[in-house]
């Protein structure tokens, strides 16, 4: 994992457990303060130095490979067949400008952004532009990884802040229908580039001093590798973590529209989640791992399903609540797979507040996902390589 906090996973989530931010003023975007007219920089969350001058995919392809090196220290893939190994991308969404353009108030403001996709309305392009960007992440993801013959399947995911959500669903999917052994989800993204920050701005999602209830622009390279359980005990592997189960789905209220949330859907999702849970084991207390991130949106969102969960189960009250988004800024769909990472290595460094933690994630389009990762049962594994 690469973040603003580090080039590995232990020293980001170390980091984060201590509170430690790393905010730095960027040098390609200013704004104009509205109570005295000064001009400030705006501070965000860029993976230090290593993604300096780069826009658009080659910002994203310079987080390629500093993340595959910290990757392949923990799980390293020479023993694993190519064939029956699988890749899933998670890649931010082309169309996120043109599916937010509601949310643009200045109506030349809207124009401008509308005529500068123009070309991604239409298909052939759209389909041009994805190829192409996930052909170059691809290639240099799969040199690092040092797979030279390709893999068994690949497949890319870009439909918002649940992509990573929907690649972990696909992956777990195909190792549980047998078609996989080895599935390895990698995810990409960046809100630094100047045209994401402009769109941000234009959107009232920026955080400011203008506007102190938006976003933390970050970004972030997260790869992970998940294991049919049978491929691991035979391996002697070390599983770090379990992926107990991946829920997905859609909202009737969505951000980019401009409505208000119910959080109806994660209530049911939670609710399903919850009950899983206390079949398995009626001690059981999730944490929640949330995309929490300064928006109203997602505030009120998440208000009105604490409301409805408590209504349903009152332990809900006392449930821990992490959000890493305040440590590592908001990595786009790479945030997921961030605060995945976090319950991995809680579980591995042993100061999780349970067995059990609960990936949440609000799309801005509609999505939602939720992930339910629990602690190894490493009674099962002999000693040898780590794996996640």
């Amino acid at each position: 994992m690469v973040t603003s906090l580090g080039y590995s996973v232990e020293q980001a989530c170390a980091a984060a457990r201590a509170g430690l931010t790393r905010p730095q003023e960027l040098d390609n975007f200013r704004y104009k303060r509205e109570d005295d007219g000064e001009v400030e920089g705006l501070s965000a969350y860029p993976a230090m130095s290593i993604a300096m001058g780069f826009e658009g995919n080659a910002r994203l392809n310079a987080l390629v490979r500093p993340t595959v090196r910290d990757f392949l220290r923990t799980a390293p893939l020479r023993d694993r067949e190519a064939g029956r190994t699988g890749l899933f991308l998670a890649l931010p969404d082309p169309r996120k400008m043109i599916r937010s353009l509601e949310l643009v108030s200045d109506p030349d403001l809207q124009s401008e952004i509308a005529g500068r996709c123009e070309s991604l309305e239409d298909e052939s392009e759209l389909a041009r532009q994805r190829k192409l960007q996930q052909c170059e992440i691809e290639t240099a993801l799969l040199q690092s990884l040092g797979i030279a013959d390709g893999v068994g399947r690949a497949e890319r995911f870009d439909s918002g802040s649940c992509t990573f959500g929907l690649a972990v669903a696909a992956a777990v999917e195909s190792l549980g229908d047998g078609e996989l052994d080895h599935a390895i989800v990698a995810s990409f993204d960046s809100l630094i580039s100047e045209s994401d920050l402009s769109w941000l701005e234009a959107c009232g999602r920026l955080k400011t001093a203008n506007n102190p209830l938006g976003v933390c622009p970050g970004e972030a390279g997260v790869v992970v590798l998940l294991e049919r359980y049978d491929s691991v005990a035979q391996a002697e592997n070390i599983v770090l973590a379990t992926v107990n189960a991946v829920i997905t789905g859609d909202d009737s209220t969505r951000q980019f529209s401009g409505d208000q949330p119910t959080g109806l859907r994660l209530v049911e999702m939670l609710s399903d989640l919850d009950k899983k849970a206390a079949a398995m084991d009626g001690d059981q207390c999730p944490w929640i791992i949330s995309d929490l991130n300064g928006e109203v949106f997602k505030a009120m969102e998440w208000g009105r399903v604490l409301v409805q969960l408590f209504d349903r189960n009152e332990d809900w009250s006392e449930r821990i609540v992490w959000t890493p988004i305040a440590s590592f800024g908001d990595t786009g769909v790479s945030a997921t797979g961030v605060a995945l990472c976090c319950s991995v290595e809680a579980f591995r460094r042993g100061y999780a507040p349970g067995n059990l933690a609960f990936v949440v994630t609000s799309g801005e389009d509609g999505s939602r996902s939720v992930l339910s990762i629990g602690a190894p049962e490493t009674e099962h594994f002999a000693e040898g390589r780590r794996n996640v």
